[in-house]
This record gives C-alpha cells, sequence and structure tokens, in this order.
C-alpha cells in the first residue's frame, strides 16, 4: 500500500509501542520517516531517520524500527562485519512479533538466517519458543551475539545433546557469520 510521510511516521510510532512489550530496550529512532538513499527501499539510516519508500507497510517499520533498538546502540559498530547475524535477529523477532500481534509478515531475502536460528534453537534449547529465543538473542548486543550462540551451542554436551547435534548446530552458525 502507498503511504505519506506523516502516515508512514504514524505507524512507525505505533509499532514502536507494540515493540515495548516485547523489549525494555530503548529506541533510537529519530521519530522521523524520510526518504530513503538513493538504491536503498526501506533502511535504518545512520542518523537513526528510518528511510521508507511511499510503498511500504507496517511490518517494515517494525523491521526496521528493530534496528533502531539493536545496532544503533552502537554507532562505531561497522555493520558490514555483523550484517547477517543482525539481519537474522531483527527477521526473527520481526516475524514473532507480527505473528503474536496480527500483523502481516513481508518475507525477505533473509529467511535462511531465520532457518538458521530457529534451526539452532531447536538443535540447543535456549528457549522453549522462538518468541522467547528471539527476545533472548535480541537482548544481546549485537557484537556478542555470534559468540552468545556459540557458547550456548558448546553448552549442548552437557546438557544431554549429541556431538552430531553440536556439528549441526555449529553448521548452522556459520550461516550467519559474516
Amino acid at each position: 500500500r502507498v503511504y505519506t510521510r506523516k502516515e508512514l511516521t504514524t505507524i512507525t510510532q505505533e509499532v514502536n509501542k507494540v515493540i515495548d512489550a516485547y523489549t525494555d530496550i530503548p529506541s533510537k529512532w529519530s521519530g522521523r520517516v524520510v526518504t530513503p538513499p538513493e538504491g536503498h527501499s526501506y533502511c535504518k539510516l545512520p542518523s537513526c531517520d528510518i528511510g521508507s519508500i511511499e510503498e511500504s507497510a507496517p511490518y517494515i517499520m517494525l523491521h526496521e524500527s528493530l534496528h533502531a533498538r539493536s545496532i544503533s546502540r552502537f554507532p562505531d559498530l561497522d555493520y558490514k562485519t555483523v550484517w547477517k547475524i543482525e539481519e537474522g535477529t531483527i527477521e526473527l523477532f520481526a516475524h514473532q512479533i507480527s505473528r503474536a500481534q496480527g500483523i502481516p509478515i513481508i518475507e525477505s531475502q533473509y529467511t535462511e538466517f531465520i532457518e538458521a536460528l530457529v534451526g539452532i534453537n531447536n538443535k540447543v534449547h535456549i528457549a522453549d519458543n522462538d518468541l522467547d529465543f528471539a527476545k533472548a538473542l535480541f537482548s544481546q548486543d549485537v557484537s556478542s551475539r555470534l559468540e552468545w550462540l556459540e557458547t550456548k551451542i558448546n553448552d549442548i554436551m552437557s546438557n544431554g545433546g549429541t556431538i552430531g547435534d553440536w556439528q549441526d548446530a555449529m553448521d548452522l552458525l556459520s550461516i550467519l557469520e559474516v
């Protein structure tokens, strides 16, 4: 659907209220939805403005708003070094929040990352469900998410896992490494 900038701003304010129910990490969002840079349709800019073309959706604003609570907390971190775990975490959390809230999900190019994360949780049992797992992962600093997951995977053997489970989980983790 096509939205005005004012409508996109209102939608983003609303999704931020929804996100507040799932995390206590504050948003760094500037409060502005702007025209994205050339070559982008949607993005969270370094200024913490959210860039969006007029053809958008609440789900997209949710995804970008989650970035404003994640990677935006680390302005000196090079996105290129963590982009896979960042996008996978954000997309998994956005999917789970959307399912819980009845927000239509827009599929993205990050499906492989979501599947890897869900697969890790299924092997390692970090959380009882995907929403709780997404919350736990999102609460980790983006720069240490891979290390956090690796520690959880390495603990698998003390929790009755097999070497095969450990190897499967490590293979899934490698999908998220840059």
